[in-house]
């Protein structure tokens, strides 16, 4: 058999040609007879991600013809990787009707395939419930689908389950699937060459592959930031024939984890991270494609075994002409019915915990799980919640919003339950061994409090926290605690560590906060900014608002649950700082919220906000 020429044009790439190696188009024409053909050309490749960025999107075919295209590139200019060479001799990996061993190059090509085979339509939105429904043994499912994989793929399975590893527990799928094509004309050699690769591939302990699964990494990962760097908002460009030319010089790079290109790809596929793949609007929505799986999958009459190694089947495999209702619940992608996102997209909460590689037993393994849980506790009508790990399980990421259908007089108590939630669960965290470092810590509550600035004064303008530092105190000046004596002690204490730093009129405004604390005597949760927190609208260059200190108060729902201060440290200081918050509420207070002004007595004013609906 031999080599058979392809070319394909993919947007944003051009036109690409390439050939698919003896065992690479055996495994696939096999394949194909299972319709995973039509799977690879029809399925969208970021999964649940479409929803949110509407329009083109590259199929799961496109990302496998590029990784052959690389493949194909390094076995002709990276000669010292041994890719033309088919002295791979490990048991299994052999395919009689082609009479010869397969060469580097034939191995990446076949495990390009075997790694797509086995992934949901909606990727990780669908494997965080079905990694869910295995752990709990949903309705005997784990029971079931165990039935269907040999001893040492049960163990793999298990090792899955309990790291609730979303990221490969496609490969499971895959040779779950694989052992049902058994009966197939010539189905058991290309079955055990298949799910030996995937074995190897998932053990990583053969000492002769170690090397290609290394390579193949790299080739995956250049793809997809080849191809995913169109989606993002990046800083920079890539070009395929940039990359084509120079393989050669990279072929020792493609295999040492330390090598600069290594680390630059590695940096590259961070900024892709943070910018589409894990994006807090992204794992939202998510969120909802995984809540509409389950959904589907609770709603299965009891009568519907789903413990059947046939209805297991019929949840994994690629739909055909036979599919019924069981196999579009993970399947179907149907971007026409899906509904717009329904949280508040232009404000989310979102908070990573990095560095968290001695700290993986405080968080959640079962993310799903602590979704729902976080979001029932919120109220599912008007809260979604999104948690989840990038693949390198170096840090944890949670995002909170707001559904739409919430009132916009509501909107400001639900943000400060979300508040009071992230809080709370922080806590719990430091109170079970993680430590976060001041950086870290500074950035926690900044990101709470703009989040509750948005919905107090509104989403389309940028919120600046201002504050000074001085040598001995560069922190922020954001004080989270409970009761009034508890934290205006905190604020005394800054006081005293950076007041030589300051001016007499700056150590003013910290005095009339403090002083505005205390004197509620409030035994709940206070957040209080003792810094300028600038407000500048939408298109204009300068700040229009300042102001000097300002207080929440999470538990408040039928009373006051902002205080904003204002400080003049002048003769009639109380009139002048009245005169300037009514101006400034007027200019940037929303109409849903109502204030009263009064006179803090010491050349100071403060103004108590509630909502109109309270």
């Amino acid at each position: 058999m031999r080599a058979v020429n392809l070319s394909y044009n993919i947007t944003g790439q051009g036109l690409l040609r390439t050939y698919m190696y003896p065992y690479t188009t055996e495994l696939y024409e096999f394949l194909t007879k299972f319709k995973y053909d039509t799977k690879f050309h029809s399925t969208k490749q970021l999964g649940a991600i479409q929803y949110l960025l509407r329009g083109a999107h590259h199929t799961r075919y496109e990302y496998i013809f590029l990784q052959w295209t690389l493949i194909h590139q390094l076995k002709d200019k990276a000669k010292g990787l041994g890719l033309n060479s088919n002295n791979v001799s490990t048991d299994g990996l052999f395919l009689p009707n082609i009479g010869k061993n397969p060469t580097g190059s034939e191995i990446l090509q076949c495990l390009a395939l075997l790694t797509n085979m086995g992934h949901f339509p909606d990727t990780f939105s669908a494997s965080k419930v079905w990694l869910h429904l295995l752990r709990k043994n949903f309705r005997n499912l784990r029971t079931g689908l165990k039935r269907g994989l040999q001893d040492e793929e049960k163990y793999l399975l298990d090792d899955m389950i309990s790291n609730f590893d979303t990221y490969n527990i496609h490969l499971i799928n895959a040779l779950f699937l694989l052992e049902r094509y058994r009966r197939v004309d010539g189905g058991n050699e290309i079955i055990d060459f298949s799910k030996k690769l995937i074995i190897e591939y998932i053990n990583n302990e053969n000492e002769q592959l170690k090397k290609y699964w290394k390579i193949y990494k790299s080739i995956r990962k250049i793809a997809y930031v080849l191809m995913d760097s169109h989606y993002a908002p990046i800083p920079f460009n890539l070009e395929l024939s940039s990359i084509v030319l120079n393989l050669d010089h990279y072929q020792d790079s493609l295999i040492d984890s330390s090598s600069a290109f290594q680390k630059a790809l590695e940096q590259m596929n961070i900024v892709l991270e943070n910018s589409l793949y894990l994006d807090p609007n992204s794992l939202l929505v998510s969120n909802m494609r995984s809540e509409q799986i389950s959904y589907k999958l609770g709603s299965l009459p009891i009568k519907e075994k789903i413990d059947k190694i046939s209805v297991i089947r019929d949840l994994l495999e690629p739909l055909n002409e036979k599919s019924d209702g069981i196999s579009a619940i993970f399947q179907k992608q149907d971007i026409l019915s899906f509904p717009q996102p329904d949280w508040d997209i232009n404000n989310v909460l979102d908070i990573t915990y990095n560095e968290i590689d001695y700290y993986q037993s405080i968080f959640p393994i079962d993310t799903w799980e602590f979704e729902r849980e976080l979001t029932e506790a919120l109220g599912v009508n008007s809260c979604r919640v999104s948690a989840a790990y990038p693949p390198s399980r170096k840090n944890f990421r949670l995002v909170f919003s707001i559904k739409n259908n919430v009132a916009d007089t509501k909107k400001i108590y639900k943000a400060l339950d979300i508040t009071k939630q992230a809080i709370e669960l922080d806590l719990d965290f430091k109170e079970r061994g993680f430590q976060n470092n001041n950086q870290a810590e500074d950035e926690f509550k900044a990101k709470i409090f703009k989040y509750l600035l948005k919905y107090s004064f509104g989403f389309e303008k940028e919120y600046v926290l201002d504050y000074p530092i001085t040598k001995k105190v560069n922190n922020v000046p954001l004080f989270f605690g409970r009761g009034s004596v508890n934290v205006s002690n905190l604020i005394q204490k800054y006081i005293d560590d950076v007041k030589d730093n300051l001016s007499t009129d700056q150590v003013h405004e910290l005095k009339v906060v403090r002083d505005r604390i205390r004197d509620l005597n409030y035994r709940g949760l206070i957040l209080a900014f003792l810094g300028s927190t600038k407000i500048r609208k939408a298109n204009e260059t300068t700040f229009s608002c300042e102001f000097d200190g300002i207080v929440y108060l999470p538990y408040r729902k039928k009373e006051e649950f902002l205080f904003v201060i204002e400080a003049k440290n002048k003769p009639n200081g109380s009139t002048e700082a009245k005169a300037q918050l009514k101006k400034r509420l007027k200019q940037h207070l929303p109409k849903t919220f109502d204030y009263q002004i009064d006179d803090l007595g010491n050349k100071a004013a403060c103004a108590s906000i509630f909502s109109k609906s309270k």
